[in-house]
């Protein structure tokens, strides 16, 4: 019986120990498989999806440029008004702006009203940066008024108006930092340009900016002045610096011809200095005139007095040749 017993037992024993090991095998394989799923599921798996994506987007689409926000017209593009969203190449419109290596917050403009989310079109932009006016206002203002000689400007050259305005003269020394200079119109292409005018395409703003700093010009003691953009392409375009003072708009405001007047000021001003030139200029050529005839009489008269000696001494060498014979 004792014997039976420990048989049984022994039998147990190896069941429990089979079991526990076929346990052991199965939560192996189990752990495995979970494992795996979970890696597969978390890292392969989205890795294959981006895959897929990317290449079904490279395939059949194209990033596009939509704006995150409404453009009112005039609004520059700034670089935070722009997201992109992926469309079928399909329907992509053939105007879309390509917006590889462009300055966004300088080069483009709304030409009107813009919702958000709209892609962003050549038709609804135009650049910027060239002074390409796109205001309903805008009008060419013709510049004879002022000096445009002294400056090597031709027509198609972006220029900056400016003034300087003058310190009043009192009984302290005048020095650099007493002048105020400011920007009365930024990046500004001349249209037509000659020796005696000049013509802008300006909106209505730069124009009474513009006539503003012409009544200062012509009535206190400012100067208007130009500078030349070298490679407009790539420069800057200025910031504007001045409105001119609350005086001098209500001066303008009450007085409709105020700026027409000045603008005349300023042309019999430029005319009285032309004319001043040109006397000056006749001055200057009798000057070199007479200059030129005294020269040419003491020439002359150097001549008569070496030909008088030369003769004196020939009638001296004849007496004495005569005296020896």
């Amino acid at each position: 019986m004792h014997l039976y017993n420990k048989n049984i037992f022994s039998r147990n024993y190896k069941l429990q120990k089979k079991l526990k090991i076929i346990l052991l095998t199965v939560f192996i394989i189990f752990f495995i498989l979970i494992s795996n799923y979970i890696i597969f599921k978390k890292y392969i798996l989205p890795y294959q999806k981006k895959a897929i994506i990317k290449l079904y987007l490279d395939q059949n689409t194209i990033k596009t440029p939509i704006l995150k926000k409404d453009l009112r017209r005039g609004e520059r593009i700034e670089i935070d008004d722009i997201t992109y969203v992926f469309i079928n190449k399909n329907i992509i419109p053939k105007n879309l702006i390509d917006l590889s290596g462009v300055n966004l917050s300088k080069d483009y403009r709304a030409v009107m009203n813009i919702p958000k989310n709209t892609v962003i079109l050549s038709d609804f932009f135009k650049t910027a940066y060239l002074d390409d006016d796109i205001y309903d206002s805008s009008r060419l203002i013709e510049i004879d008024y002022l000096d445009l000689s002294y400056l090597s400007l031709k027509k198609g050259d972006f220029i900056d108006v400016r003034i300087e305005e003058k310190p009043k003269k009192n009984n302290k020394q005048i020095n650099m930092d007493d002048y105020k200079n400011s920007i009365v119109l930024s990046k500004k292409k001349i249209i037509e340009f000659n020796d005696e005018q000049m013509i802008l395409k300006l909106d209505e703003a730069e124009i009474q900016n513009l006539g503003c700093a012409v009544y200062q010009m012509a009535n206190y003691n400012s100067h208007i002045y130009f500078t030349k953009y070298v490679n407009p392409q790539t420069q800057d375009k200025a910031q504007i610096t001045y409105n001119g003072s609350d005086e001098l708009n209500e001066i303008i405001k009450k007085d409709k011809l105020a700026v027409e007047k000045a603008k005349v000021e300023l042309k019999k001003r430029l005319e009285k200095i032309e004319e001043n030139n040109q006397k000056m200029n006749s001055k200057i050529k009798s000057l070199s005139d007479y200059i030129e005839i005294d020269k040419n009489i003491k020439i002359n008269s150097k001549n008569k007095d070496n030909d008088y000696n030369f003769d004196k001494n020939k009638i001296l060498d004849d007496q004495n040749s005569n005296n020896l014979n």
